[in-house]
């Protein structure tokens, strides 16, 4: 009798196990690869500090897919032979900056390429025709799809201004490039045509903000901090019109309530739910924006600045958008803040929660559990939005939006 009871509670033990891991089996990666086997490392820097940990944590557009099959993952590998380096010709540092392109449906390693030291200035942008740029340290540089160099632009020519580091940018179709670049006199511009590499525009900003941009207007989001937190959201052309303010900033939308636009906000005040007030501004279209991280929502809006659609996560807050660049996925990250003191002076940490792939055509939406990384934390999409590619750390994980219980969820069709 106690040998069947104890039959018995393993039995319902095992049910009790066995049935979320079925229905989490549905929304499983198609594979994973433990990034360490290609010679994934930490990067070490020569100078340590809290700009590095802003700056060179790895290289920019740590995933991006090349087309809608291959995979190009950019990360730091030990250099075997340290030394010297030559400009352009030799990488002597301790750690270089290396891509591996991965076919989407297999995982299998098509190809690997080196391209420089490792640094905060590095980077690999895709482009819509299966060519790429990379970015390495002041330069652009584009890439054949065998890997041949094309052309080579200077960004911010060091001899000729005072730009200490910038970042650079993409939009959403791929075709155009932003370097913004910061010094003593604020914040600066270029804009380049992405297929070859010809500068199409250059102005500057004011203040510090979180920017994206489409192939004809920048963004630019603001966030005020008082009694309370206001956003502010701008808009600008790229390329300049003849009109003499086209180049001016026009304010689409703001979060402040009336009182606030002209002076100090009321304690009592609060925001609407209709009105969000966050952090991160991401293209989705030429005409359409997402606004989210650091906050409870995520909103869709023209760039009119009328909202299109708001969805509300009460118990996390939200990351910045991963938008696609020819479907209607998008995706996000929701996390929550834990410990911090403000006796110590400390700040909270962020910890993971799940990952949202939202198709905001249907608003249908699914939730894949997500872990916090210590270190990378990447996500993208394929071009037609039948794969999502995470990384967290050394992990990679595939998945198949397409031909899946995913995308019977989200109303995706099968993969052309």
């Amino acid at each position: 009798m106690r040998r069947a009871a104890y039959v018995l509670v393993a039995v319902l033990v095992s049910v009790a196990v066995a049935s979320p891991s079925a229905r989490n089996d549905d929304y499983a990666p198609q594979w994973t690869l433990d990034l360490h086997q290609h010679g994934y490392e930490q990067p070490k820097p020569q100078q340590k500090g809290p700009l590095w940990k802003l700056l060179g944590l790895g290289p920019r557009n740590e995933l991006a897919f090349v087309d809608n099959e291959t995979l190009a993952v950019s990360f730091f590998v030990r250099n075997p032979n340290p030394g010297l380096s030559v400009r352009g010709k030799v990488a002597g540092g301790q750690q270089l900056f290396q891509t591996i392109f991965v076919d989407a449906k297999t995982g299998n390693i098509l190809h690997v390429d080196q391209w420089s030291n490792a640094s905060g200035h590095c980077g690999l942008f895709p482009l819509s025709d299966g060519l790429f740029v990379v970015w390495s340290d002041d330069e652009l540089i584009l890439h054949g799809h065998n890997g041949t160099t094309l052309k080579t632009a200077t960004v911010f020519d060091p001899k000729s201004t005072s730009v200490a580091g910038f970042k650079v940018a993409q939009s959403i179709t791929g075709n155009t490039l932003l370097a913004i670049g910061s010094d003593r006199r604020g914040r600066h511009v270029r804009a380049f045509r992405a297929a070859d590499l010809s500068e199409i525009a250059a102005f500057d900003l004011p203040g510090y903000a979180t920017e994206s941009a489409s192939d004809s207007q920048f963004a630019i989001l603001q966030s005020r901090l008082g009694t309370m937190r206001i956003m502010d959201l701008f808009i600008r052309p790229i390329v300049e019109e003849d009109s003499p303010s086209s180049g001016q900033l026009k304010r689409i939308f703001t979060s402040a309530p009336p009182s606030c636009y002209v002076g100090t906000c009321l304690e009592n005040q609060t925001l609407s739910s209709a009105q969000p007030s966050c952090d991160s501004v991401t293209f989705l279209d030429d005409r359409t924006l997402a606004v989210s991280g650091m906050c409870h929502s995520i909103t869709f809006m023209s760039t009119s600045g009328d909202i299109i659609y708001t969805r509300q996560f009460e118990r996390v807050l939200t990351d910045r958008v991963v938008p696609c660049r020819s479907c209607d996925l998008i995706v996000f990250g929701t996390y929550v803040l834990k410990g911090g003191s403000a006796f110590l002076d400390t700040f909270p940490k962020a910890q993971a929660r799940n990952t949202i792939i939202l198709n905001r055509v249907t608003n249908k939406l699914i939730e894949l559990p997500d872990r916090s990384a210590k270190h990378h934390a990447s996500t993208a999409l394929s071009p037609n939005g039948c794969f999502l590619a995470r990384q967290r750390d050394s992990r990679l994980e595939l998945y198949n939006l397409c031909d899946s219980p995913i995308g019977t969820k989200l109303h995706i069709g099968k993969a052309p």
